[in-house]
């Protein structure tokens, strides 16, 4: 099956419609008897006439169309072939016309057989002239020449068959026979040139496979409806019936298309490719990227692209045309461009690659780089100018810019050094000559190491390069040699240059010579780390040292001693000679020490006439004691200072790291600390810092201020201890104990931070506090209707009962809570054995009292002076201590200590209350021996103010106490 082209697809499918139609009227004219039957047309003659000098016509104006483009020398050959054929077809048809029967004598007599004759040469020739231009290639340009040959053969041809038609008739064949109609040999030769047709269709069929450069589908159209024309003239038995009628119709379609192929080839398809080239042209004036304008030869524009009109404030280039410069937005340049524009047009001589400047609509000036080139017309004449132009204006900045960057680099301050990527210098600066000594031609192929000075290693080198590689940049300090040897430092920076595809092509240096400045920051580092007076470190130089020596102690696993040296009668010098022979003294002591020291230790000064000495790489403790006597005697050595003899000594004190193993800073604290100790000795010695006392007392500072941090908080809270009467069952009070909602160890008993704030002011804020927490709890009880009999019992410690303001203290207290009578306080004296003056406190106790306040004697049998107590202090309740009760059922010893403590408690008319029973049984013997009154786990355990009221309500002492 036949491929068709993709060009053809559409064109041959309304083709095939239109063979189809011609089809079906062919196939209902054979099927249908009234064809037959309708012979004898009337008025046929003219009809005939008419139709054939349609197709004469249509012939004409085939050859007309394809031979009045011989000037152009574009024509196809088989164009001029099939144009000339039509021409003698034409010829042949004029005289089948006038040899039709009826018709007037044209030089012989009409007939049908002599209008046969002449119909089947034409039809054969128009035949032939199809078969051989389907079969001869299209690509052949028929030349001014092979028009004329083509034409005179055909000429020629169409003579001698003019001439055999009209004078040697006998030559041809009988084509008809009147009354008979037509002969087999006329009926064998429209068969015959209806196969030449079929032929020639299928031919064109098969070339529709590749595009062709000519109309085939319209010729193939033609051929089928002449095909079908001949098959009509077949038929017919007579010249006036309806076949011949139909036959004639469906030629003169066929020379319709025939002719629509050479139109579309020779007029249609030239005027599109016209427009298409036009078109094309338009695009590539369009897609050009710079501007393109063209004048008339009075500087009237003609034409530009879209790129152009847009920058003289039009939309479209229609709109451009036949206007002036004068009425664009350039109006005040126009008199300059229409200048050039003339002096173009007049001299016929391009003005090429010149730069002008131009206004924008906006009001901006750009710049341009223009070229204008006369228009010559057909006969050579300036006809016009067509004008491109760039906009440069970035260029024109880039090249200020690097006008400006090539500037820089000649006069900048830093010396710059430009290499290629194998480091060999391409360019050096005026300042890298001043700065280095090399002449720009002394350094140009160099390599930059010419000027290394040696201070730095190939591994600085290499990293340098490496970060170069990687990171593009580096930037640090080097030590070079200018060329006359002098070493001088340098501060530089090296970037990498890459190209548009970020390939590395250069690398670019700014150094600037840091020599001076180094120098001056040397001073400056002296002045900051050493001591003015004795060039030895100081404290800030000592703690980087005293650091370092720290690390390596960990890396070799070894110990070091910070040595703090503080000198003895320092002070009695500068008072009795001045600060000049003291300062002259210590400059002297100075070296001595040092000298005292190994080569690996350090000495600074840290003020006055304190010093430290850092003693490293000690395998073991005792390695540090020759040093220190060393030092105790350089110290001690005699010192002539003018005219003078000074003699002085040292305390030392001596830390141990990693020993003592603390931060720098504490290790210097922790000598200090020792230093003072050793004045405290006797001075003239060196003391050892005692790390194992330095942790109690961290110990103790950090308890201290997480309680201080507690108090601050609000994290302490109080819990009530019920206090009953086991015979009676009655509630008589609630003792508050004090906790500590720690955040993280969680509830603590007082026994956990107590013990660290004895003797400290914070035990009595925190008594306070109690004081004043337990007397906002008896408040709210009594708003509750809570009324305990007794008082709610505080603990208050002896340091805060022996404070001088304690009874003023406490008046303020109850002031704060004026709707707690004082009764319901009862405070129970702890460490009675502590107390320093009895009778100030005896005084103090009868003061409160006087308020209203009672007090209990705590934990009573335990010291060694409770009778003098009980007799002195006005406590009316004595509080038998838990350790006694709590063995008191197992240790007849414990037993005996409670009953005494009962008995004596009658006997000074005191009442008794004994804590730690824990259970039933206790209970029950206390009674045996007199004590109602008790308290304890057995009873109740401490509780949350807030469970009190619930406690009080359900409490009931057990039946075996009633």
């Amino acid at each position: 099956m036949i491929k068709i082209h993709s060009n053809y697809q559409k064109q041959i499918k309304r083709a095939i419609k239109t063979i189809l139609f011609f089809v079906i009227i062919f196939v209902l004219s054979l099927f249908s008897s009234i064809f037959y039957e309708m012979k004898g047309i009337v008025g046929y003659l003219p009809l005939h006439t008419l139709f054939e000098f349609l197709s004469i016509i249509i012939s004409a104006m085939i050859f007309g169309t394809a031979w009045v483009h011989i000037a152009d020398n574009k024509n196809l050959r088989n164009y001029i072939i099939l144009a000339c054929s039509f021409l003698g077809v034409a010829i042949l048809d004029f005289f089948h016309v006038f040899s039709f029967p009826n018709m007037p004598a044209l030089i012989t007599p009409s007939g049908p057989e002599k209008t046969i004759n002449f119909w089947l040469m034409a039809r054969y020739f128009s035949a032939f002239s199809l078969l051989l231009v389907s079969l001869l290639s299209w690509r052949n340009i028929a030349t001014r020449l092979m028009h004329w040959s083509i034409l005179g053969c055909t000429l020629s041809l169409v003579v001698i068959l003019v001439i055999v038609g009209l004078f040697f008739p006998s030559l041809i064949p009988s084509t008809y026979i009147e009354g008979q109609g037509l002969t087999p040999f006329k009926v064998m030769s429209e068969y015959t040139i209806f196969g030449l047709y079929l032929t020639v269709g299928l031919r064109l069929l098969y070339l529709m496979r590749t595009n062709q450069p000519y109309d085939v589908v319209n010729l193939f159209t033609a051929v089928c409806l002449m095909a079908m024309s001949e098959l009509f003239f077949t038929l017919y038995t007579d010249v006036t019936d309806v076949f011949n009628f139909l036959g004639h119709n469906y030629k003169i379609v066929a020379y319709f298309y025939i002719y629509k192929s050479i139109f579309i080839a020779s007029i249609v398809r030239p005027y599109e490719e016209l427009s298409k080239s036009r078109n094309l042209l338009s695009t590539i004036i369009e897609a050009i990227p710079t501007r393109i304008f063209w004048k008339d030869k009075n500087s009237r524009y003609l034409g530009c692209n879209t790129k152009f009109a847009r920058d003289a404030g039009m939309n479209t280039p229609d709109e451009i045309i036949n206007k002036s410069d004068d009425e664009l937005a350039w109006r005040d340049l126009a008199a300059k461009y229409q200048s050039d524009d003339q002096h173009v047009i007049d001299t016929g001589k391009a003005k090429l690659n010149y730069e002008e400047n131009q206004l924008t609509p906006s009001g901006d000036y750009i710049w341009l780089r223009t070229s204008k080139t006369p228009i010559h017309g057909e006969d050579n004449c300036i006809i016009g100018m067509v004008g491109i132009y760039d906009d440069i204006t970035d260029w024109h900045h880039y090249q200020e810019k690097i006008q400006l960057a090539a500037s820089v680099f000649t006069h900048a301050r830093e010396n710059i050094i430009i290499t290629d990527t194998a480091g060999f210098i391409v360019d050096v600066n005026d300042t890298f000559t001043t700065t280095t000594g090399y002449s720009h031609e002394e350094a140009i192929g160099q390599n930059p190491r010419m000027l290394k000075s040696g201070r730095q290693s190939p591994e600085f080198y290499s990293n340098m390069w490496q970060a170069l590689i990687e990171d593009g940049h580096w930037y640090g300090e080097l030590w070079n040699r200018r060329k006359s040897g002098e070493v001088y430092a340098e501060m530089k920076t090296i970037s990498a240059v890459y190209d548009e595809q970020g390939v590395t092509t250069h690398y670019v240096s700014l150094g600037s010579d840091i020599t001076p400045m180094k120098k001056y920051q040397n001073q400056i580092e002296h002045i900051a780390h050493y001591d003015l007076l004795t060039d030895l470190p100081n404290r800030a130089l000592l703690a980087d040292r005293l650091s370092q020596a720290m690390l390596q102690c960990k890396r070799h696993a070894q110990s070091l001693a910070v040595v703090f040296l503080d000198l003895d009668g320092f002070k009695r010098v500068n008072d009795l000679y001045g600060h000049d022979i003291g300062d002259e003294l210590l400059i002297a002591l100075s070296v001595l020490m040092k000298e005292a020291l190994r080569e690996g230790d350090s000495l600074a000064r840290i003020g006055g006439d304190e010093f430290v000495a850092v003693l490293a790489d000690l395998s073991v403790v005792e390695d540090c004691e020759p040093i220190l006597e060393r030092l105790l005697l350089a110290a001690s050595e005699p010192v002539k200072v003018s005219d003078l003899i000074l003699t002085v000594s040292a305390s030392i004190g001596v830390t141990l790291y990693p020993q003592d193993n603390v931060d720098a800073d504490l290790l210097m604290r922790h000598a200090d600390q020792a230093m003072y100790m050793a004045k405290e000795l006797g001075k003239n010695r060196y003391h050892l810092f005692d790390t194992a006392q330095d942790d109690a007392v961290k110990v103790q500072r950090e308890n201290l201020e997480a309680i201080r941090s507690a108090l601050d908080n609000q994290q302490f809270v109080l819990f009530y201890q019920p206090k009953v009467n086991m015979r009676t069952g009655k509630v008589t009070g609630a003792e508050a104990l004090i906790r500590w909602q720690h955040p993280i160890r969680g509830l603590l008993s007082p026994i956990d931070f107590l013990p660290f704030i004895e003797n400290n002011p914070m035990m009595i804020e925190m008594g306070e506090w109690v004081i004043d927490t337990a007397l906002t709890q008896i408040s709210q009880w009594q708003k509750m209707g809570l009324s305990l009999t007794v008082s709610t019992s505080v603990n208050i410690a002896a340091v805060q009962l022996q404070q001088p303001n304690f009874t003023k203290r406490l008046t303020a207290l109850l002031a704060a809570h004026p709707d707690v009578d004082p009764h319901f306080l009862e405070l129970e004296v702890l460490e009675t054995s502590a107390l320093d003056d009895v009778s100030h406190v005896s005084a103090v106790m009868n003061d409160c009292i006087a308020m209203g306040v009672s007090f209990a004697l705590d934990d009573f049998g335990t010291g060694y002076s409770s009778l003098t107590y009980l007799r002195r202090l006005p406590a009316n309740l004595i509080k038998i201590d838990q350790t006694f009760v709590r063995d008191m059922l197992i240790d007849d010893d414990d037993l005996a200590i409670v009953g005494g403590v009962i008995a004596l408690a009658k006997s000074f008319n005191r009442e008794v209350i004994a804590e730690g029973v824990e259970t039933i049984e206790h209970g029950t013997a206390l009674l045996k021996i007199g004590c109602e009154l008790a308290q304890g786990y057995g009873i109740a355990k401490p509780m949350p103010a807030s469970d009190i009221p619930k406690w009080i309500k359900g409490w009931k002492p057990d039946v075996s106490w009633q």
